[in-house]
């Protein structure tokens, strides 16, 4: 039982200092540096929302909110 514990341990570092991005060359044919990081401001769509901040969140209508019961 020990024994297989210390190789599994020894699998997962190894397996967790595997091949790395930096250490990759770009695909064939690719056009852009690689890796890259997503999102890619210059070819993908803005995201959809706005960000959340407190100039811009609306209050509820009064009674809509949580009521707390004794």
């Amino acid at each position: 039982m020990r024994q297989r514990t210390l190789i599994l341990t020894l699998c997962l570092c190894l397996g967790a200092c595997g091949i790395k991005p930096e250490n990759l060359d770009a695909p064939e044919g690719a056009k852009t540096d690689f890796p890259h990081t997503y999102p890619a401001e210059s070819t993908d769509p803005p995201p959809p929302l706005k960000p959340t901040t407190i100039e811009n969140i609306e209050p509820l209508p009064p009674g809509s909110g949580p009521v707390a019961t004794y």
